[in-house]
């Protein structure tokens, strides 16, 4: 498995991560640990592009939903500093192209509904607003 990161252009609230190869129990921490160093040096939304990804577990599960955590964060807090719970579609981590076995995954475990997903790059960027 290989990890990418790259800030958009232009747009330093946006970071594409791209993960080749299978997404499960032996990488997962890796790309947790790519989010959160997108996370450290700014980025309010991740695009997690899954074309390149053949195989997901359930590892790669919690890798998504950790994202999801780590990235509430960004959104406003209650007047005593408590996280507003989300409700619907994750607003912060929008994914990218997941090929058709890794849909099939997403669909099974319920997670099709929590995220956004997006087939072209720059509808995914457009998407990505306060």
């Amino acid at each position: 498995m290989s990890i990418t990161t790259q800030q958009v252009p232009g747009n330093e609230m946006v970071t594409v991560i791209g993960i080749e190869g299978t997404l499960d129990a032996s990488n997962y921490r890796a790309v947790m640990q790519a989010a959160q160093d997108a996370h450290n040096t700014g980025a309010k939304f991740l695009i997690i592009d899954l074309s390149e990804v053949n195989f997901m577990s359930s590892s790669g599960l919690v890798a998504l939903h950790s994202m999801a955590l780590m990235m509430r964060d960004v959104e406003a807090a209650g007047s005593e500093g408590e996280i507003i719970p989300d409700s619907g579609k994750q607003k912060r981590v929008k994914l990218l192209k997941p090929q058709s076995k890794v849909r099939d995954v997403l669909n099974t475990t319920g997670f099709i509904e929590l995220y956004e997903i997006y087939d072209d790059l720059e509808a995914a960027i457009n998407s990505c607003e306060f």
